[in-house]
């Protein structure tokens, strides 16, 4: 007879599953997109070795590379075809001694090209994990905001900012071509089937044809969320920008610069640890419109987006890689605010609120066709003024600490800031040092960013950083 404090045998061994929290997948989904970068990136070096390889869509190192069977001509007609099916190209017809070549190396171009094919299918199955997390984080109710929900928060955009970089960055490989060869050589072996996620794979490239469109088609069930999260940074944002606002009211101070004999400044404790993490928001906003544009006919969300349109001419993706911003919002974002433009004075005569609506799309429109001139007249005179100001505060604070040690932790959030910002302004130094940017929508007027390549800020700032991660790490026991 079974003892009645033991549990049964059926009980013991029943085991449930836990579902991990969103949360916890989306961190997992964020490391997993950095992994996704890296792969994407060597791909783009073996197949673009060079700088000047990447102003052509088939340099001679494509090629040459190894991936692809030196086959060009063979190759580039298979990509064109895409997404027909590569059993209706006949491609035996159409180079036939291209195609016998082809066949005879079968099996070691089916080698050279396995591991990228397997990216573009890791690709697919984290994307549709993705898309899945992103929707289920934007459908709770719990508000976002720097000052409510932070972490949840940084988790969401983390994810958010990750899906859209490898997204961006998985346009620059040749995936038809992938796809497309791969089948060839894998139908070659086995006797006319195809590859087993093949039909998958077309769905998925072809979806992203145009990426950025893709982009904006995927996550239009999380835009409203976008916008929410966008205006709320909007104010630490906007403090970023005001030089004079963060000298006079002492953010980055350690005392009250009106209290003086305050030796601790407890003013502004909060808009301190916002603005460590500004770089962050600065980019959401540029990443976050550009995906999402329906969110800037929100009243106030065209001025966030203004302040860091003019002060910004690229955007980083990945290590070396980046878009020319403006080139990307007037592709893709102006043709949105147009259409929202068009069908609101439709709507005008009918409904009083399309009169709000289309004066707001009309004022993006106006934003959006100036602001390219203004980031390149005002951009590197915006950044110099703040690099002047972080200078100052920092000078100040190494002074400050080095003779106040003690107050060091009270204002350890004032110094981090700092820190950030400095790092910030030296990285957009020298991601934009050198950058030709497009003055027309023709694209053929290209004008140089004029950077002054000895200003002398960079190194006061890289000077000041080393300092104070030098008075952290003495006091740090």
């Amino acid at each position: 007879m079974q003892n009645p404090t033991m549990p049964s045998q059926s009980t013991s061994t029943t085991s449930t599953t836990v579902k991990p929290s969103p949360l916890n997948v989306a961190l997992h989904l964020t490391d997993h997109s950095h992994i996704l970068l890296a792969k994407l990136h060597h791909l783009h070096t073996l197949l673009y070795p060079s700088q000047s390889s990447h102003s052509l869509p088939f340099p001679s190192s494509f090629h040459t590379s190894n991936i692809f069977p030196n086959l060009p001509k063979l190759c580039l007609h298979l990509s064109k075809q895409f997404p027909v099916h590569t059993s209706k190209i006949n491609i035996d017809r159409i180079d036939a001694p291209a195609f016998e070549s082809l066949s005879d190396g079968a099996e070691m171009y089916a080698q050279n090209l396995e591991p990228w094919v397997e990216l573009m299918v890791e690709l697919m199955t984290w994307r549709e994990r993705a898309v899945r997390v992103l929707l289920e984080m934007s459908g709770t109710v719990l508000g976002l905001s720097p000052g409510e929900n932070g972490v949840v928060l940084g988790v969401f955009m983390d994810l958010f900012v990750g899906f859209v970089r490898v997204g961006m960055v998985s346009g620059r490989v040749p995936r038809k071509m992938i796809v497309q060869v791969y089948n060839v050589v894998y139908g070659v072996m086995k006797d006319g089937r195809d590859y087993g996620e093949y039909g998958r794979l077309v769905e998925f490239v072809g979806r992203y044809d145009s990426v950025v469109k893709g982009l904006q088609e995927d996550l239009g069930f999380v835009s409203p969320r976008i916008g929410e999260v966008l205006e709320a940074v909007g104010p630490v944002v906007f403090l970023s920008t005001d030089t004079r606002k963060i000298r006079n009211e002492g953010f980055l101070s350690p005392f009250h610069p009106r209290y003086p004999d305050i030796l601790t400044n407890s003013a502004h404790p909060l808009r301190a640890q916002d603005l460590a993490n500004v770089t962050s928001y600065r980019e959401w906003v540029l990443l976050g419109y550009l995906v999402c544009p329906d969110e800037l006919l929100r009243v106030t969300s065209i001025d966030i987006a203004l302040v860091v349109l003019k002060e910004n001419l690229v955007l980083p993706l990945f290590r070396d890689e980046y878009i020319l911003l403006h080139e990307e919002y007037q592709l893709y974002v102006l043709p949105r605010i147009l259409e929202a433009k068009r069908l609101a004075k439709a709507g005008r005569s009918k409904q009083k609120e399309a009169d709000l609506e289309y004066s707001v799309a009309k004022q993006v429109e106006k934003v959006l066709s100036e602001v390219h001139e203004q980031a390149l007249l005002s951009c590197d005179s915006i950044h110099h003024e703040r690099r002047i100001l972080l200078k100052q505060e920092i000078g100040r604070m190494v002074l400050f600490f080095s003779d106040q040690p003690s107050l060091l932790a009270p204002n350890i959030q004032v110094v981090f800031s700092a820190m950030a910002l400095a790092q910030s302004e030296v990285t957009w130094y020298f991601q934009h040092a050198g950058i030709a940017s497009s003055k027309s929508k023709a694209g053929n007027r290209v004008v140089p960013v004029e950077i002054d390549p000895s200003d002398p800020t960079i190194g006061f700032l890289l000077d000041g950083i080393d300092q104070l991660c030098r008075l952290v790490r003495k006091y740090l026991a």
